[in-house]
Parts: structure tokens; C-alpha cells; sequence
């Protein structure tokens, strides 16, 4: 299967500062994959590339096997690049309906399919943006951009600030989205063992570089590999829905 999206040899960042060095990776349709670090290694500098909010020094961002790398924002968005921001920012005096209906395109998805992914948005359909909570309003961004028709779906930490049960709601959302559909994801998280349950590849960047590339399942297996990497104590003490699957050792590079 040939890749939805390629980034090879990228060298990037803000007008003269460079804050991404050599980064390769490709994801496939339907693919998942994670994208672990601390934070400021340039996990976010990573997304905003690919969207094209960055300047690119070297190297290509692939499309379909079409380099984008020059192409302005909004036509990256119209071949089936969707974005999820940290910030969520659904439209606050818009119901929840109107916040889709403005983000609908013809071969995207219908009201109907993300009432059905998120039910609780179907219950608030005419509650106003503002009127969300937390998890609602990242449901609610999840949800519009799904009507845009992505083929490529970035979410940038969409667990990040919400009660532990609001997380397991959207992680099994997340889950049924990756099952039934044909979209990529890309998913930065610094909820490592949760991103990596769901992912199928995982990359880790530290000082703007892959320092590690391979099975999400091999990382999620590897606490003290994973520890190593990221820096920190393992998130959670009960094991992850992805822990409980038999996982093997990979290879990494450092």
C-alpha cells in the first residue's frame, strides 16, 4: 500500500530558525500513528509544517505522492488534510449543528455519522459552542472537522485537560473512528500508553529529531524503552487497553 502522506529529508521551521532536522516518516490509509515527545521537542512545529504555518528549509511533504511542502494552507485542507488544534476552538455563539453544518463539504461526512461516533453532541445539538464542557467541545472539533471529508486527521493533543472518564469516552470514540473508516490519523499526545493503544506506528521526537521509529505495540510493550525515551514515569499503574494484547520488542534508533 503506498502512503496518504510522506515527509522525507524535512528540514524546518520559523522564517531562519530551524527546529525540525531530518524528519522522515509516511503514514498509510487507516494507519494511526503517534507522535511522543516532552514537551518543545517540536511535535507541534511537526503539525503546523504539514499544514503548512512553517518555513520549509529542505526535504518534502507528500501528498498522494504529490509534494504540497509549497502549497498554501487552505488547498492542503481541500485535498483531505484535517486539522484537530490543542485549543479546540468551536464557534461559541453557534449551536452545536450550526458548528458542523459551517464545516460541511460535499464528500464529507454527514451530522447524522458524527451524532452517531459522538451520541452525547446529539443530545446537545442546539446548545450553543459556549455552553460546552471540555470534552464536548473537543468532541465537537473532532466532529467538524470529520464533515470537512479528511483523509488525513491531525489531532494535537485532544486528551489534554479532561477528567479521566470525559478521556475514556473519547478514546473509545477515537477507537470506533480509526475501526470503521479508511482515515489516517496522526495523534500527538503526551498521554503516551493511551496514544499508543490506539496507534498502529509511533515516532519520538527529542531537539527536533526522530530519536526512535517503529510498532506502537512494541513501544507500548516496553515501559523502560518508553520511560527512557519520553522522560517520564509510566502515566498510569492499571495497563492500557492496548496492553493487554501480546506485543514483541522492536528495533529503534537513536
Amino acid at each position: 500500500m503506498s502512503a496518504l502522506l510522506a515527509v522525507d529529508a524535512l528540514r524546518a521551521g520559523y522564517g531562519e530558525t530551524v527546529v525540525l532536522e531530518d524528519i522522515s516518516f509516511a503514514v498509510e490509509p487507516g494507519q494511526v500513528l503517534a507522535v511522543l515527545g516532552r514537551n518543545g521537542v517540536g511535535k507541534s512545529t511537526l503539525m503546523e509544517t504539514i499544514l503548512g504555518f512553517t518555513t520549509v528549509h529542505a526535504g518534502t511533504v507528500s501528498f498522494e505522492g504529490t509534494p504540497i511542502q509549497q502549497w498554501p494552507t487552505f488547498r492542503r485542507n481541500r485535498i483531505g488534510i484535517g486539522y484537530v488544534p490543542q485549543e479546540r476552538e468551536v464557534f461559541p455563539s453557534l449551536s452545536v449543528e450550526e458548528n458542523l453544518l459551517v464545516a460541511s463539504r460535499t464528500g464529507g461526512w454527514q451530522a447524522a455519522d458524527v451524532y452517531e461516533l459522538f451520541p452525547s453532541l446529539s443530545q446537545r445539538r442546539h446548545s450553543f459552542g459556549s455552553t460546552l464542557s471540555g470534552g464536548e467541545q473537543q468532541m465537537l472539533a473532532i466532529a467538524r472537522a470529520l464533515m470537512g471529508g479528511p483523509k488525513v486527521l491531525i489531532l494535537d493533543e485532544p486528551m489534554e485537560g479532561l477528567a479521566p472518564i470525559v478521556v475514556e469516552k473519547l478514546y473509545e470514540s477515537l477507537v470506533r473512528l480509526r475501526d470503521r473508516s479508511h482515515i489516517a490519523m496522526i495523534l500527538i499526545e503526551q498521554h503516551a500508553e493511551l496514544a499508543l493503544s490506539i496507534s498502529d506506528q509511533a515516532i519520538v521526537l527529542d531537539r527536533g529529531r526522530i530519536v526512535h521509529r517503529g510498532s506502537a505495540r512494541s513501544l507500548l510493550a516496553d515501559g523502560t524503552l518508553r520511560d527512557s525515551l519520553l522522560g517520564l514515569a509510566r502515566e498510569v499503574q492499571n495497563p492500557s487497553p492496548g496492553e493487554q494484547h501480546d506485543a514483541s520488542h522492536g528495533t529503534h534508533a537513536l
